[in-house]
């Protein structure tokens, strides 16, 4: 399971994010700051770090340590400034994202998957799923050793696929976490087309009709099972239609009202 490192002072919001991170399957443990939270950072790897702090010049101390030591994991700032100058300032300066707060503790997982997607990605350059794989450097992808053409977001596409195989996504997750540093987000209708063509290769390259499957009603996912996937179940603190506009509680009512 991901291991995630959380660093905040605020122990109410602390004990919050750890009670949903842990419903989410991920291995949590929570320092408030300074020294502790060097000594975690020197002693352990995490799949992730929550930085609870303001944006100063300390933050950035401790995130220039955190890559001194060699350390890969994504870093996600939460903090109460919301300028731009500020937020400007936290990404340049070595995190990978930032979110105001208060923020939605649905919000927060989203990101932090989005986060650790892209971090094996990088991580890996050499991909393989089922008959596909890809080269993440070059940028070349094969079916069977055969080479099939792409464009850049149909490579991003399937990237993204390829490292998250047999897990539903729709649109709106394809246009956030395809999307490179400084890049414009994809319009929704240009993902779609882009599923549509990435499809229509995969098949010429007699590829399955079937290995990008559309699951109605929630998205598409890259189907290497051979036997019929079950559809992954749709969260339960979601109210509506998944991947539908959504309408969230604040943090204490999503903790009180999720389910037990």
């Amino acid at each position: 399971m991901p291991k995630i490192l959380i660093v905040d002072r605020d122990k109410q919001l602390t004990s919050q994010m750890k009670q949903w991170l842990t419903y989410d399957k991920y291995i949590v443990e929570v320092v408030a700051s300074g020294q502790d939270t060097l000594d975690r950072f020197s002693q352990f790897r995490y799949d992730a770090v929550i930085l609870g702090r303001p944006c100063d010049r300390a933050t950035v101390d401790m995130l220039i340590q955190y890559r001194q030591m060699a350390r890969t994991g994504p870093v996600l700032v939460m903090s109460g400034r919301q300028s731009a100058l500020y937020k400007e300032y936290i990404l340049d300066n070595g995190a990978d994202d930032y979110v105001n707060k208060p923020c939605e503790m649905i919000e927060l997982t989203a990101r932090l998957r989005a986060l650790m997607r892209r971090q094996i990605a990088y991580e890996q350059k050499d991909l393989r799923a089922g008959d596909i794989s890809a080269n993440v450097e070059s940028r070349r992808a094969f079916i069977g050793g055969e080479e099939i053409r792409l464009s850049p977001l149909e490579f991003k596409l399937l990237v993204f696929l390829m490292t998250n195989p047999n897990r539903v996504f729709n649109t709106d997750q394809f246009a956030y976490d395809v999307r490179s540093s400084g890049d414009a987000r994809p319009s929704l209708d240009s993902i779609r087309t882009c599923v549509k063509g990435l499809r229509q290769k995969l098949r010429q390259a007699h590829a399955s009709t079937s290995l990008i499957r559309t699951v109605r009603g929630f998205g598409y996912l890259l189907d290497l099972k051979a036997s019929q996937p079950r559809v992954a179940a749709v969260d339960p603190r979601v109210k509506d239609e998944f991947p539908a506009h959504y309408s969230f509680s604040p943090i204490s009512q999503s903790i009180e009202q999720r389910p037990s």
